[in-house]
């Protein structure tokens, strides 16, 4: 019996909307933490949603509690340092515990001594929100809800700024860009922004204290310089 090429088209599509599960991707989830570990590090905070088991007793082992997976019985994923809220179980027993939770991991890895001188490096992760998972190999994979990049501005953008292009071309005017610590105080060119400023995801927000917002495009962002898209305009400064 043939099957239509519609039909075919139709099982397809259905196959590749189908949402990928824990299992799906457990073959790279160790490599997934290590990326949001790093993200952590370099300032963007991204709010996760992910499987998390609290092991249960009987390993025979004197292993972590916590990781990333889905049975309790068997660990399935790296063991992470989670900070639990109330609500969650403090104490595991025979059956172990099954969360789905939401939160974000701080960038922080802290060491897990099981035998002398021998430690699981764990990574820390604060959890927001938690209710029981009873998904089981439906459980679907881990997901990025959010992302809001908190830069070090101390680091990134103390000091004197300036334009060396400005769509592509170079400007007649050098304008001058200040920034200073916590977002206090901005100088662009004779302009003046003060009030309080922030990053998420990829735009700079300024809410300035006559009430006016100013937002700034980041097109590309390191030590020495800051590509932002203000209002059509592309505009590459430089530290100097």
């Amino acid at each position: 019996m043939k099957i239509s090429t519609s039909i075919l088209f139709i099982l397809l599509f259905f196959q590749i909307a189908r949402s990928q599960t824990y299992y799906d991707i457990a073959e790279t989830i160790s490599d997934w933490e290590n990326e949001r570990v790093e993200n952590a590090r370099n300032g963007i905070t991204e709010t996760i949603q992910m499987p998390l088991a609290f092991r249960c007793y009987g390993w025979g082992c004197d292993c972590p509690m916590y990781y990333i997976g889905v049975s309790p019985c068997m660990q399935e994923g790296p063991f992470i340092d989670p900070k639990i809220i109330d609500g969650m179980p403090t104490e595991s027993n025979s059956m172990g515990y099954s969360y789905i939770v939401t939160g974000y991991f701080t960038g922080e890895r802290t060491q897990y001594e099981f035998a002398q001188e021998e430690f699981y490096s764990q990574s820390v992760f604060i959890i927001q929100s938690f209710e029981m998972n009873e998904e089981g190999e439906n459980t679907l994979a881990p997901k990025i809800l959010d992302t809001t990049a908190v830069f070090s501005w101390e680091k990134l953008l103390i000091g004197k700024w300036k334009t060396v292009s400005k769509n592509d071309e170079k400007p007649s005017v050098c304008n001058q860009i200040i920034f200073k610590k916590n977002g206090k105080f901005i100088q662009k060119g004779s302009e003046k922004l003060t009030g309080t400023w922030q990053i998420k995801a990829k735009q700079i927000m300024i809410n300035t204290s006559s009430q006016k917002l100013v937002i700034w495009e980041i097109l590309s962002l390191d030590d020495n310089k800051l590509l932002i898209n203000d209002d059509g305009n592309k505009i590459l400064y430089q530290n100097q």
